[in-house]
């Protein structure tokens, strides 16, 4: 049977990072590991998200050359399916790295290494491209939190969020009677 669509947005930003990239972060052809190298100071979140039915919105500030913007998003529950990104006034060529994971501490998003552990470490990477980005994955994630890390930006850039969550259960569309009583 097909599966069940439909859009989910996350319901706050629970925390946010900014700081200075670390060496080698534009050629990294994996986005956990920059991000665990940059040892990010995570504070409670001085922005909310921009809510509509159907996409989460923020206004990044400009971070400046080789520096970083981040965000950890909370869905409000464990959620499955694929990640949408639109982002709007860019430049070219700033980063979005985006990262799932299923749990955090304090304000802290919990990543482990990828050598250690079976803890999710999935993310990817988009680069923008001038004036407006539309990007939506094909490859479903399960995760609560969504980490976004917004590089390279020398304007105010605007970005929003939504994922398209898959899954069951399906309406029951159906009915079965008998005059067996055991089998009903």
């Amino acid at each position: 049977p097909l599966l069940r669509e439909r859009i989910v947005i996350p319901q706050r930003i629970l925390s946010q990072s900014s700081g200075t990239c670390v060496k080698g972060y534009a050629e990294a052809t994996n986005t956990l590991m920059p991000f665990m190298k940059e040892r990010k100071r995570w504070n409670a979140a001085e922005i909310q998200l921009d809510k509509s039915r159907s996409w989460a919105g923020i206004k990044v500030h400009p971070t400046g050359k080789d520096r970083y913007t981040a965000f950890c998003l909370d869905f409000g529950k464990e959620v499955v399916g694929s990640v949408s990104i639109q982002a709007k006034r860019a430049k070219g060529g700033e980063i979005i790295d985006y990262l799932a994971c299923e749990s955090v501490e304090k304000y802290r998003p919990v990543f482990r290494s990828p050598l250690q552990g079976c803890r999710i470490a999935f993310g990817n990477r988009l680069f923008l491209r001038k004036g407006k980005t539309d990007y939506e994955q094909f490859d479903f994630w399960g995760f609560r939190y969504l980490v976004l890390t917004v590089r390279n930006t020398t304007t105010n850039i605007d970005i929003k969020i939504r994922l398209r969550w898959v899954g069951y259960p399906l309406e029951i569309k159906a009915s079965f009677e008998s005059s067996n009583g055991i089998l009903n």
